[in-house]
């Protein structure tokens, strides 16, 4: 079999667990699953039907039961470094992203260096799983809270038996600023692939129709990056109207005239009034069987010549499940349905960022 040999570190830390939910574990099937998720994105422009044979073909199945046609492996990893989160009070930005793993005290961890082997005898669908694998590296990352900047790494080396994919050829940095840098490789990428870009909306996130930022505002200390990128969405959220005014009028009246703009980042998203004694509201998908629906911005640190920079990238993808409605509820209320937003706070958001810069 061929082989394409990736050499890793952590930039910030991972918050993933063993087979029992709560040891620390850098497992390969959390490894597969994201690689899953960009080959999907990079091939957004096939017909449904054909996405879903090639990428049972790459990864596997099980309707019908299919083996993958790359083997995917961690095959060493150095110790995992424990991390315990940073007090809440001097990383408000940190603690608004990692919420969840604050509420639990989940302890993350760091890997100074970790192998992940592609063995393949197709050389095609290596190579597949080698771009995909370049677009998890630089705009994605594993595990919990994945999306808000947890479990970014970086590549420090690419080996194999082949010739190294052209995503990964080096480019001299001496010439070239990590602008430039990202452009010349999403240029390629989409020259490869002969992607268009477009503005037009999808059911699944699709990078042809997404937007790349880079926040050129480089770090010396990767957590200072997760604090920027962290406090300047808190700052946007926390001050963004109506929002704030059409919930508590639904608490308090049972009335709604318009969406909730802030659901496109994310669902269920809940809101709590201390002036209406405590009572809140929960805005979801109004689908009973999947009541989650996860955020189309990612955010990711990123590492270039020994600097780390925030970049955020944003999916024009309908989060909402392809439903024209979702759902507000309160204890102090009917539930009611209400039209889903359409995702322009997401730019408002990108706009008003400082040092932002769009690549694609």
């Amino acid at each position: 079999m061929e082989k394409l040999i990736f050499e890793c570190e952590t930039i910030t830390p991972m918050f993933l667990a063993g087979a029992d939910g709560t040891t620390p574990e850098l497992r390969t099937p959390s490894i597969k699953g994201a690689l899953r998720f960009w080959w999907r994105a990079l091939h957004g422009h096939l017909p449904l039907a054909d996405l879903k044979i090639q990428e049972t073909e790459i990864f596997g199945g099980t309707n019908p039961a299919k083996r993958s046609a790359v083997i995917f492996n961690i095959k060493n990893h150095s110790d995992l470094l424990p991390f315990n989160l940073p007090p809440k009070e001097q990383n408000s930005g940190i603690a608004y992203l990692w919420y969840s793993n604050y509420m639990n005290n989940r302890q993350g961890f760091f890997v100074k260096n970790f192998t992940i082997e592609f063995k393949s005898n197709n050389l095609e669908l290596l190579h597949q799983a080698g771009d995909a694998f370049w677009l998890l590296q630089n705009f994605g990352a594993l595990g919990t809270r994945s999306r808000r900047c947890a479990g970014s790494f970086k590549l420090n080396s690419v080996t194999g038996t082949i010739d190294t994919p052209h995503l990964f050829s080096p480019i001299t940095t001496d010439s070239l600023n990590y602008e430039q840098f990202l452009k010349r490789k999403i240029s390629d990428l989409y020259s490869n692939y002969i992607l268009e870009n477009s503005s037009d909306q999808t059911d699944f996130p699709v990078f042809a129709n997404s937007s790349v930022y880079l926040i050129n505002n480089g770090f010396h200390d990767p957590l200072k990056a997760v604090e920027y990128i962290g406090s300047e969405f808190q700052h946007f959220r926390s001050h963004y109207q109506p929002d704030y005014s059409t919930v508590k009028n639904y608490i308090q009246k049972g009335q709604i005239s318009e969406t909730v703009e802030k659901a496109a980042f994310g669902l269920p998203l809940s809101y709590r009034y201390r002036s209406l004694e405590g009572y809140g509201a929960q805005i979801n998908t109004g689908n009973k069987n999947q009541n989650r629906s996860a955020s189309s911005l990612i955010f990711k640190i990123g590492f270039f010549d020994n600097q780390y920079y925030p970049i955020v990238t944003n999916f024009n993808s309908d989060i909402y499940l392809s439903k024209d409605k979702i759902e507000i509820s309160s204890k102090k209320q009917k539930n009611v349905l209400i039209q889903k937003p359409d995702g322009k706070i997401k730019e408002a958001f990108l706009s008003n960022l400082n040092n932002a810069i769009k690549l694609s």
